[in-house]
Formats: structure tokens, sequence, C-alpha cells
């Protein structure tokens, strides 16, 4: 018995996962119904508890963690911008991009991370894997199952799904990728069925049609997951470079 108690114990490290992540989803269900009837100053006061959520994160977090959130900010507001505010593809409820979406990010890369490590969910890896990537083909089934053969509802949902695939196969990295898939799907439905933002029915330039939320859009945070993880590093050794040359 003594040999297998530690396999089985719960770390510290893993403990305060759990409680971030419970704290996370608290949060993020509390804001975004706040933020569905809120005005431009209740939106901007949000924000400021969302950036100061984040601090409070990191504070207690190693640089390499630290680089890779500041790296996913960076990148998701670009995409942001992009997407939202430039190609329409989707748009928040006051036209704007609200400040709490870029610490959003933060947390939410941040919070996937540390539960990819969590021992529980990594022995089960290949069962989480194989559960989302059947719900996200569920999903898809379901959206392109609501509309006529003649007229596929949902064109995005189904490319985002042939995206996803590559990603839940990449055997090193697909519980990450499967945890931020089901984190962004439940984001999702929740920020669309609330208003806070709405996906076009029909992308602009691309003429794709998409639901409300595409099928698997999840596929989108994998996407920025990957870059962040080859950016991350690399910007990490820029700044030990010029740290030591001070």
């Amino acid at each position: 018995m003594l040999g297998i108690t530690p396999s089985i114990t719960m770390s510290e490290r893993e403990r305060s996962t759990l409680k971030l992540a419970a704290g996370f989803t608290l949060y993020w269900l509390v804001c975004l119904r706040l933020d569905a009837q809120s005005t431009a100053i209740t939106q901007a006061f949000i924000g400021l508890t969302t950036w100061t959520f984040l601090a409070v994160v990191l504070r207690f977090s190693p640089w390499k963690e630290r680089i890779q959130v500041v790296t996913i900010i960076g990148v998701a507001t670009f995409f942001e911008c992009l997407f939202s505010l430039i190609w329409g593809a989707y748009e928040y409820r006051l036209g704007n991009l609200p400040i709490y979406v870029p610490a959003g990010h933060g947390l939410f890369y941040y919070t996937a991370l540390r539960l990819a490590e969590v021992s529980f969910l990594r022995r089960h890896s290949r069962l989480i894997v194989l559960c989302v990537f059947l719900g996200s083909t569920a999903l898809l089934a379901r959206n392109l199952g609501s509309a006529p053969l003649s007229e596929i509802s949902d064109m995005l949902g189904l490319v985002t799904w042939i995206m996803f695939i590559p990603f839940i196969l990449r055997e090193r990295f697909a519980l990450l990728y499967a945890v931020s898939f089901a984190m962004t799907m439940a984001l999702e439905f929740y920020g669309t069925s609330l208003g806070v933002w709405t996906w076009a029915p029909i992308l602009p330039w691309l003429r794709l049609s998409a639901a409300n939320p595409p099928a698997c859009i999840g596929a989108g945070y994998c996407i920025l997951d990957a870059i962040t993880r080859w950016l991350a590093p690399r910007a990490h050794g820029v700044l030990r470079r010029k740290l030591s040359a001070v």
C-alpha cells in the first residue's frame, strides 16, 4: 500500500489547479452574464477585475508559464481584432473588443495548461481525447442534420472539425488540445446563448455558412495553443539574452 500511495495522492499544485479551474469557471459564468446587459462602463469594470484576477494568478506561477500566458494574450488579441473587428466573423454585443477578452484568453490558456498536467486526467488521457473527439463529431452531426441535405448550414463547423483532427491525433499534446477544445465549446455555447457575442450566419469574404456557435470552433483555440507553444520558448530565449546583456 505504501508503494502506491504517492501515485494516487494529489499534489499541492494539483489542488491549486482544481481551485483555479473552479474559480475561473465561476468567474466567467458570472462575468459573461453581467456583460450580457452591461453598459460600456460596467464592461470596463469587468475588464479591470479580469486583469486583476490574471495578475494574482500569475504572481505564483513560474516564468516559463508567464511567458506562455503573455504570448497567448498577444496572439489571441491579434486574431480577435482580425476575425471580429476586421473580418466580422463574429461581433461582440457593443461592437467592440471588450478589454476583459485579452486577459480572459490568458486565464483560459493558463487554466487549460494546468488542467492538462493533472495526474488523474493524464492517466485517462486517451479516454478523454476519444470522448472529446466523439463529442465534436456529435456536435457537427447535429448542426449538419438540422438543415436540408442540399444546404450545409454550418460549413465553418465542418471546416474546423477537419482542422481539429490533426491536433487530437498528436499524442504528445492531445490532452491539452482536448481540454482547450472542451473549454472553448462550453464558453462558446454560454456566451452566444447570452448574446455576449454572435457569429455571422454567412462569413464575409469566404461566404461560409456558420452556426451560432460553429460546431467545432474550439479547433481555433487549438491553433492558438500551437502558435503559443512555438512562440513562447523563442520569446523566453530572447528575453533571457536581453537580461543577461544588461
